[in-house]
């Protein structure tokens, strides 16, 4: 049975857990749709429907992925509306809004979850990681539409409302964006300020499958919750000592390793149990609303009333994977519902399109428009515009190309919606 639920005629042989593996890690990371039911261990009598067991696909991870993308939406956005030139100048709900960008958190978060289990998953079958088999993979999911909107910057660039340095092109083109930000917070202005967070996750693609093809999985287990530990007091102290440090790989792959910290953990039944009885909605409510006080006072220290305090949101990436988590562990309890309605189902898939093309649309003040774009560069037009321009892309580029992934590997084709 192949992830959208349809039998493929592959033959039992191509549809073992490995190739439905395989393909859910060709959706994992940022933004990414599908991934397989048994990778939280759900229960069959947990699922809303039938078609989950059946299908292997967890909505209440799409329902994240919208939340996270709308959280980043209206951080970028809100500029336009509440910002000094906005239409409706607020300066304290324009300060709170820039916290929808801890939706990035989220995405690593669940990013690194689910491509750590999934290469476990093809360690314990196979006894090895095929490396080359997960970078393919990356790459037709990644490349295709990021490469598609540089096209479009290039042309912007070329016909002159844009300006980009060559030092600006290598560092979109080699993903090293969050470097040459944490350099310099002005370089290459806001349309590909952005990718500062895909060259993060991309960086940690080269770092952490190698280090578990080399370690193992029983050795790297003893030694990735020690790198995020480390990595979080290294993110606490930079936020203090150099803002800016915020872009860099060094301090932002806490949320990655902290994903992956609890993939080891639930690789364990007796832990996923354990879990599936205490991450209940009280306990998941307390998570949320202790996340909300981390977020409240960072604000509160960035305000410059107690800069001491700085810091407090280190910890946020550490506690993110629980509630993620936990609500997919209880798909029937009222937040699952919620994640799991049809609206944010869909935003999730399409969360991908919008990470890439929304900063073309929802510039930081109405100064900032383009000529060529200013009708779309307005509110609320910007909005539809970034999601008509999403869900061409989707299945225009997105699902061809990952399609076309499949078969240079040889797994099953067919894709969820």
């Amino acid at each position: 049975m192949a992830l959208d639920g349809r039998p493929d005629s592959l033959g039992a042989s191509q549809t073992s857990l490995v190739s439905v593996a395989s393909v859910a890690l060709e959706n994992a990371g940022a933004a990414a749709p599908e991934n397989v039911l048994s990778i939280l261990g759900s229960r069959p009598d947990e699922a809303p429907a039938p078609a989950r067991a059946a299908r292997g696909y967890i909505p209440t991870l799409d329902g994240w992925r919208a939340l996270s993308i709308l959280g980043v939406m209206l951080c970028h956005g809100r500029g336009l509306v509440f910002g000094p030139e906005g239409t409706y100048p607020n300066p304290r709900l324009y300060a709170w809004l820039e916290h929808g960008a801890s939706g990035v958190d989220v995405f690593f978060a669940i990013s690194g979850y689910l491509i750590c289990t999934l290469l476990l998953r093809e360690e314990a079958l196979h006894g090895k990681i095929d490396l080359r088999g997960f970078y393919v993979r990356r790459s037709f999911r990644i490349l295709p539409l990021y490469f598609c909107y540089l096209s479009v910057i290039a042309s912007l660039t070329w016909a002159g409302p844009i300006a980009l340095s060559k030092t600006d092109w290598w560092s979109c083109l080699l993903f090293w964006r969050n470097y040459e930000l944490a350099r310099d917070m002005g370089s290459g202005g806001w349309y590909v300020g952005h990718f500062w967070s895909l060259s993060v996750e991309e960086q940690f693609y080269l770092f952490f499958p190698t280090l578990l093809a080399i370690l193992g999985g029983a050795r790297a287990r003893r030694i990735v919750p020690w790198l995020a530990v480390a990595t979080t007091l290294l993110h606490g102290l930079s936020l203090r000592l150099m803002p800016t440090s915020h872009f860099l790989a060094a301090t932002r792959i806490d949320a990655l390793l902290w994903g992956c910290t609890y993939a080891f953990a639930f690789a364990h039944e007796g832990v996923r149990e354990r879990a599936r009885r205490w991450l209940t909605t009280p306990w998941l409510l307390g998570i949320g609303l202790a996340d909300v006080a981390l977020v409240a006072i960072a604000l509160v220290a960035m305000a410059g009333i107690c800069g001491k305090l700085r810091g407090a949101s280190m910890w946020l990436p550490a506690t993110l994977p629980l509630l993620v988590l936990g609500t997919a562990l209880h798909p029937g309890s009222l937040l699952g519902r919620l994640l799991e309605s049809r609206l944010l189902c869909w935003i999730g898939r399409l969360s991908y399109s919008l990470y890439i093309w929304q900063q073309l649309f929802l510039i930081d003040a109405p100064s900032s428009r383009l000529p060529v774009l200013e009708p779309f560069q307005t509110f609320p037009a910007n909005v539809v515009a970034a999601f008509l321009l999403a869900i061409a892309s989707y299945y225009v580029i997105e699902r061809p190309f990952l399609r076309l992934g499949r078969r240079v590997l040889g797994y099953p084709l067919a894709i969820s919606r």
